[in-house]
């Protein structure tokens, strides 16, 4: 650990992983934000609803759950979404409550700088990881995730959005 860092003054809080892996990760998320805001004009989290939409159509409540984002904050970001032409709402005929959401050319557009400059993103957002090190993060996440999956269905009530199918694969 860098001996100028102001964490390790305080052994109790850098021993605990949680606390850690939080503070890592608002250093990675600020990055991703300033990498995406200076490349494409979008925010991390718009990069998130792109990469989800794109796998196929869905409503924005399975959306925000299925992102952990609140059902608010998604209107509010879709909202600017589709005031950057990324993503089109349109009432379901078959549940007019519902909205679904596609992506636009722009937004197909976008989302495909982002997986072209995949590795140029990750390796500025996690430095000083290589990739190897962030494919290891990964399978580890998804462990963790896998292992307790049944509380996070329960806790994000996933179960009824139909959103079972897994994440696609990292970009190369």
């Amino acid at each position: 650990m860098n001996d100028n860092n102001p964490i390790k003054t305080f052994p109790a809080v850098w021993k605990s992983y949680i606390l850690l892996y939080k503070l890592a990760l608002t250093i990675v998320e600020k990055r991703l934000e300033e990498y995406y805001g200076e490349g494409q004009g979008v925010e991390l989290r718009m990069v998130w609803v792109l990469m989800a939409v794109q796998e196929h159509t869905t409503n924005q409540r399975a959306l925000a759950a299925s992102l952990g984002i609140n059902n608010n904050v998604m209107v509010d970001l879709l909202d600017r979404m589709e005031e950057k032409s990324l993503v089109t709402r349109t009432r379901n005929p078959e549940n007019r409550r519902e909205h679904l959401l596609r992506l636009t050319p722009r937004g197909k557009k976008v989302l495909k700088w982002v997986y072209d400059s995949f590795d140029e993103g990750a390796k500025q957002a996690w430095r000083p990881l290589t990739l190897k090190t962030l494919e290891q993060i990964n399978e580890f996440a998804m462990s963790i995730i896998d292992g307790h999956y049944q509380e996070l269905d329960e806790t994000l009530e996933l179960t009824d959005l139909g959103h079972r199918k897994p994440p696609p694969p990292l970009p190369r």
